[in-house]
């Protein structure tokens, strides 16, 4: 899974201060989750379809991470350089604090496009007789 955003840093750490915006760009690999969905026949223009009623992500385990933050310290590229190996040097304890906020985003774009996929077709054309 690749994550490509924005993001914007304003903190400290220890003597260091933080203060600086940019691309993220995340290359996670080696990824499994458990989904698991209810869901409920409707009628819709006389044709039965299928929606979703609970739908969830969890047990989310990523083995291997790269992250690349740009500008992390402004201008200074030997800092940024540095942070950006800390970080990856770092990469399980940063998976840790970031799964919650993966699995979110991950639950919304799966289950999304499958929601907008029953709703584009008929029960019967997803599970033909």
């Amino acid at each position: 899974m690749r994550i490509v955003t924005d993001y914007k840093i304003d903190g400290n750490i220890l003597v260091l201060k933080l203060n600086g915006h940019g691309v993220m760009d995340a290359n996670l690999t080696d990824i499994s989750a458990h989904a698991s969905t209810d869901a409920k026949q409707y009628e819709k223009n006389g044709k039965t379809h299928l929606g979703f009623i609970n739908s969830d992500v969890n047990g989310l385990v990523i083995k291997k991470a790269h992250f690349q933050l740009d500008n992390i310290f402004g201008d200074n590229e030997q800092l940024n350089v540095q942070t950006n190996q800390v970080l990856n040097d770092s990469a399980e304890e940063l998976i840790k604090e970031l799964a919650p906020v993966i699995t979110s985003v991950t639950r919304d774009i799966v289950f999304g496009i499958a929601e907008k996929t029953l709703q584009r077709y008929t029960f019967d054309e997803l599970f033909p007789q």
